[in-house]
């Protein structure tokens, strides 16, 4: 049914509206899901000519995005809908940040070297977690980066962090996901969704990113 009434906006006779279509998923879901117009702006985005040259260039990027996309326009349970777009958005970041930032800037190797002396295992093998990657950048910026760069650095670093605080994280956790949890995570799903497509307009927009040279050196 809502993939029909999406549809039906593109015809002159609709009889459905997009606030009626997310209505429609609400009643068959039990809660509150990814409104139409959240979803629309998504779709728009991923139709922009530059953004689908920079998607085509960040495979990894490009799929986690489409799977999302997919994924947020299904009608679900709430708590199984929220839990599954948490961990779409959760890999949509973790890409961004791990695939795209890091590796553009040179800066993978330097974080994993940096994360071993913090935890004093030379050894260890190292994740690269989104959010704690973002708050190393935060702590490195005016050396991984420099003018206009670091703007942008810090404004995608407060996303990944907001995001993770306010949504991603909590979907997370299943064994704590309570009721009032749900509540709360579709309480903030739109602006969620909404602050991701930011992160990702940035980064698609961040065109002369640099890749800085032996960083690897300072840790």
């Amino acid at each position: 049914l809502a993939v029909h009434c999406r549809r039906l906006r593109h015809v002159s006779v609709a009889t459905f509206s997009p606030h009626t279509a997310t209505e429609c998923r609400k009643h068959l879901s039990g809660g509150q899901l990814v409104s139409e117009k959240a979803v629309d702006q998504l779709r728009k985005f991923m139709e922009d000519s530059d953004v689908q040259d920079w998607l085509h260039k960040t495979e990894g990027i490009r799929e986690a995005v489409d799977s999302l996309y997919t994924r947020a326009q299904e009608t679900v349970e709430q708590r199984r809908y929220h839990v599954q777009l948490c961990g779409e958005m959760r890999n949509v970041v973790g890409r961004t940040v791990r695939d795209y930032i890091m590796e553009k800037l040179g800066i993978l190797e330097a974080y994993k070297v940096s994360m071993r002396r913090r935890l004093n295992m030379p050894f260890r093998e190292v994740h690269v977690m989104a959010g704690q990657a973002a708050r190393w950048m935060l702590d490195v910026r005016d050396i991984i980066t420099s003018g206009e760069d670091v703007e942008r650095l810090v404004e995608v670093c407060n996303a990944v962090l907001g995001m993770n605080d306010v949504y991603i994280n909590t979907g997370m956790h299943l064994e704590s996901l309570t009721e009032e949890k749900i509540s709360r995570l579709a309480a903030e799903v739109d602006d969620v969704f909404s602050n991701l497509i930011q992160m990702l307009r940035i980064c698609a927009r961040w065109t002369h990113l640099e890749l800085q040279k032996g960083l690897s050196d300072i840790w």
